[in-house]
Order: C-alpha cells, then sequence, then structure tokens
C-alpha cells in the first residue's frame, strides 16, 4: 500500500511539473518579463541595501538604478537604429559584395576539382539577387510589436517589484510558523540575492573590459562609432551563445559593408569571437568557478531547455535561474532538517 502510494505522489508531482512546464511556455509573453523584473529587481534592491552604508536610502538606490537601466536600454535603442537603418539601405550592395565574395572562394575550387576530376570549370555567372520582399519587413515590423509590449510589462514591473519588495520578503518570510523555518527561509533570500548580484557584478565587470576591446577592435579596423559596437558587446554577452554571434554576424556585415571584400570583412568578427572565448571560456569560470561550482554539461542544457521555452530571454536568464535554484536548494538543504519543530 505504502508503494502505491509513493507511486501516486510521484505521479502527482510529475503531472504538476508538466502542467508548469506548459503553463510558463504558452504564458511565455506575460511571465516571461514579470520573472525577469522580478530577478533583475532583487539584483538592483541588493545594491540599494547596501547603499544604505553611504547614507542613501535603499527604496531611493534601487529606484534610481532603475531609471538608469531605463534610460540605457533608451540609449541603446536610439544608437542602434541609425546603424541597422543604413544597413538596410545598403542591402542591395551588401547582397552583391557578399555573393561576389563568396564566387571569388568558390571558383579557385572550382578551377582545383576540374583539374583533379577533369571537366571544365563553371564560370557562369552568379546568379542575380531575389528582390527584397517588403511583405516580409511588413511582418518583421508587426512582431516587434509584442516585444515592445514586454519591454513595457518589464520595466513596470521592475519598478513596482522595487518599491514593494520589502513587504513581499516580510510576507514569504511570515508564511512558516515555525521561527527556525522563518530564519532558514530568510537566510536563504538573502543568500540569493547575494549570489545572483555577485554572478551580475562580476560578470558586468569582465564584459566591460570585453566592450572595450571591441571598441578597439571596431576602431581599428575603421568602423563607424566604436562606442556602440562596445555598447552592443556589452548587452549581448549577457546572453550565452546567441548575444556572441549576433555581435558577430553584426560585424562582419558591417565589415563587408566597410571593405568591401569577404576575407578582410570577418577579421573584425574574428577578432571579437577570439576574445569572447578567452572571456567565456577562461577569465569567467576562473572568477566565479571559485563562488559557483556549476557543472559545463548542466549550465549547458539549462540554457539550450530555456531558450527553447523563452527563446533569447530565456539564454539570458537560464544560467541566474541555475544560481538561484543551486544557492536555494543548498541553503534549504543545510538548514531545514535541523530546524526544531
Amino acid at each position: 500500500m505504502s508503494l502505491l502510494h509513493r507511486g501516486a505522489e510521484a505521479s502527482i508531482i510529475g503531472l504538476f511539473v508538466l502542467a508548469t512546464l506548459v503553463v510558463l511556455h504558452l504564458g511565455a509573453s506575460l511571465i516571461m518579463p514579470l520573472v525577469a523584473a522580478v530577478l533583475i529587481g532583487c539584483v538592483l534592491a541588493h545594491i540599494g541595501d547596501r547603499g544604505q552604508q553611504i547614507g542613501v536610502p535603499p527604496l531611493l538606490a534601487g529606484l534610481v538604478l532603475v531609471v538608469g537601466i531605463i534610460v540605457g536600454v533608451s540609449f541603446l535603442v536610439v544608437a542602434l537604429a541609425e546603424p541597422l537603418g543604413s544597413l538596410l539601405d545598403q542591402a542591395p550592395v551588401l547582397g552583391a559584395r557578399l555573393v561576389a565574395g563568396v564566387t571569388s572562394i568558390l571558383q579557385p575550387l572550382a578551377s582545383l576539382k576540374s583539374q583533379l576530376f577533369g571537366g571544365e570549370p563553371n564560370n557562369a555567372p552568379p546568379a542575380s539577387l531575389p528582390e527584397i520582399n517588403l511583405s516580409s519587413l511588413t511582418g518583421f515590423a508587426q512582431s516587434l510589436t509584442p516585444a515592445l509590449g514586454q519591454m513595457l510589462v518589464f520595466f513596470a514591473a521592475l519598478i513596482f517589484f522595487v518599491l514593494g519588495r520589502g513587504t513581499l520578503r516580510r510576507r514569504a518570510i511570515l508564511v512558516s510558523r515555525s521561527r527556525g523555518r522563518r530564519l532558514a527561509v530568510l537566510r536563504a533570500l538573502n543568500a540569493a540575492e547575494a549570489a545572483l548580484a555577485h554572478y551580475f557584478r562580476t560578470t558586468a565587470l569582465i564584459y566591460l573590459g570585453l566592450a572595450l576591446a571591441t571598441m578597439l577592435i571596431a576602431w581599428s579596423f575603421g568602423l563607424t562609432k566604436p562606442a556602440v559596437w562596445a555598447t552592443l558587446a556589452f548587452v549581448a554577452s549577457f546572453v550565452p551563445i546567441i548575444g556572441p554571434l549576433v555581435v558577430a554576424a553584426s560585424l562582419a556585415t558591417a565589415g563587408l559593408v566597410l571593405h568591401g571584400t569577404l576575407a578582410f570583412a570577418l577579421l573584425p568578427a574574428a577578432c571579437y569571437l577570439l576574445a569572447h572565448i578567452i572571456c567565456d571560456n577562461i577569465i569567467v569560470p576562473a572568477v566565479l568557478g571559485r563562488r559557483f561550482e556549476l557543472n559545463i554539461f548542466v549550465v549547458f542544457t539549462a540554457i539550450v531547455f530555456w531558450t527553447w521555452m523563452w527563446g533569447a530571454v530565456g539564454a539570458f536568464l537560464a544560467l541566474p535561474f541555475l544560481i538561484v535554484a543551486r544557492t536555494i536548494l543548498f541553503e534549504l538543504r543545510d538548514k531545514l532538517p535541523t530546524l526544531p519543530g
């Protein structure tokens, strides 16, 4: 009978987990910005609590940081609007240069193939570029509308969470009737916030160095507005795998527009990827590995899973989710079994 009860309990837990995952996936447009606001709000509020040491009220410090994030995101959007617009204007020229660069690489290979296996090399002119479908651009613009709505939800939730964080913490702690369990919950919340703050603070400093390196790379290869490239590299670094690939593709595209040759256009992207690989695989593990003992396979699985669930935002939140879960489980595992009552 006990085995039947245990099987029933395991089945109920499994169904609950599956239902939770389905809800998270289907309600991503609403749940995703709220969860992101809570995580970022915990970090900002924790930094605001530290501001109390120099006489700044925690609530005021948290709101100042929120306003700073909003201003920074607005600056990034405005700064990227002009380069993206110029790239769209130069799309036909860019496509022609890309085809010419690929053709220049394939022609020697075709000649080598004809010498080795016989036959005449194919010297036919490259196919003409397809015309840009305006309906696809319209669909892309329409897809931005939900993203803008999610951004508004994120910023509103971030402000309200920072304002009401103290009340939420007290209510979460007072749910437990036992004093020992309340202390355990308090320690778990404090440890999770400290771990998140340490992660974002450390990675921000490391990625700031990467942003400066990206600005130097852009300046060295003659790309316009190196500061914008540095800002884009800094923000994209927090999105594992996807972010660096987007920056590298953007650098290659800008290099192709500027220089016209495919080989030289790929050099800025290659230099950036080399710098990012050094940061992510040498510097970040060496600095964070001492505090967060995370298995690389678990990290990769979390990134793949949350990217599938929530896209690029899920990839950004994957590692913070993992850090929070590990910290809370570690605190509750060590403290709860020894509590009285």
